[in-house]
């Protein structure tokens, strides 16, 4: 295909153009008349020069169709083109450097020595960024005789650092870490401290998941404070039931009605009343006489409650029984937690109906 311009031209004696491009020789393509005075035709890319004197007096836009649209493009969008491998190549090899070095758990005069011994070691913002972490670690244990446990990690261009210092042992100065809930240990990610369970341990609610210490080069415990997110798979359990016929209260229609007045949480007017019912439930009722005056009365309504013996189609209110067993499985839901399988299971037996929500979940637990 032939690069082509797409010329649009607005004017009149347009057939004049048209005679002026035939007499120099100038090949046109799909011309198009779309009014009077609006006419649009295609040449070659090559011919487009020889065009464009002709076309000083009118009113035209060009457009660039095919390799020449390409080319066009190509000329204007060239120095963009020539800077994004630059860039890319400058971004990959700044990516080679530390740019941010974080410090955690170093303090004062600690602060200062970790910072002291990396320059040593050659390792500083803008310096090429190490490729083992772990070489960081053990030069820090070696140098630093009052820390427990080092931790590096490199996240980009960031080196992040954290820091426990050694302490005397005492069993009080720290407590473990322990479950919250039952389950089975799926992922953990420990900081500081020392693991008590391993990935597929079954723990129960209490039970210690992190040790407050961690074992020096000597094999000595060294007393830290435990930090650890550990995460369980865990059963979440809501049950409910419902008895083909039961007793329940019921107001009987009976009620019996006093009053107190107070002022400035005083009362002013009160009577005793003793037990008007065996069984009765209260409703309480507060009203300003004045919304000047702070003077408040007390309604106390007494409602006689009964006994009745009530019968229920353990069929038709099946649903009922495991929406409440649900409702109650989520109500003891972990914040934070991932569901990842819920089942209810509904069984009669000797005229009660039983529904039990178990969900599956993915928590925290420490």
């Amino acid at each position: 295909m032939k690069p082509l311009v797409r010329i649009k031209v607005i004017g009149f004696n347009l057939d004049q153009l048209i005679n002026k491009m035939q007499n120099s020789n100038i090949v046109c393509y799909n011309i198009e008349r779309m009014e009077a005075n609006v006419m649009f035709f295609s040449v070659n890319f090559k011919q487009y020069s020889k065009v464009k004197p002709l076309l000083k007096n009118y009113e035209y836009h060009i457009k660039y169709l095919g390799i020449a649209n390409f080319k066009t493009w190509l000329v204007k969008n060239l120095a963009i083109i020539l800077v994004i491998p630059f860039a890319l190549g400058l971004m990959a090899f700044s990516t080679r450097f530390t740019w941010a070095i974080k410090i955690y758990g170093a303090q004062g005069e600690l602060d200062s020595s970790v910072i002291e011994i990396l320059r040593e070691n050659d390792i500083a913002v803008g310096k090429i960024l190490p490729e083992n972490a772990q070489q960081i670690e053990q030069i820090l244990l070696n140098e630093l005789p009052n820390v427990a446990q080092v931790s590096c990690v490199k996240r980009g261009t960031s080196l992040i650092i954290n820091i426990s210092k050694k302490l005397v042992y005492t069993p009080e100065s720290f407590e473990p870490i322990r479950a919250q809930y039952n389950g089975v240990v799926t992922n953990f990610s420990l900081i500081s401290g020392t693991m008590a369970v391993n990935i597929g341990d079954f723990v129960s609610k209490g039970d210690i998941l992190v040790y407050p210490f961690t074992l020096d080069k000597d094999g000595n415990q060294v007393s830290v404070n435990p930090i650890a997110e550990v995460r369980a798979k865990a059963y979440v359990v809501g049950s409910s039931k419902l008895s083909a016929s039961s007793v329940e209260l019921v107001r009987t229609g009976r009620q019996y009605t006093t009053s107190s007045i107070r002022f400035l949480n005083k009362n002013l007017f009160s009577k005793k009343v003793q037990k008007p019912f065996d069984i009765y439930e209260t409703s309480v009722y507060n009203e300003y006489i004045s919304s000047v005056i702070p003077v408040v009365r007390t309604k106390v309504t007494y409602y006689e409650l009964g006994e009745v013996i009530v019968n229920h189609d353990l069929v038709a209110e099946q649903a009922q029984v495991e929406a409440e067993s649900k409702h109650l499985a989520y109500e003891n839901l972990p914040t934070n937690s991932e569901i990842l399988d819920e089942q209810t299971t509904s069984l009669i037996v000797n005229d009660t109906l039983y529904s039990t929500t178990t969900l599956t979940i993915s928590t925290i637990i420490s």
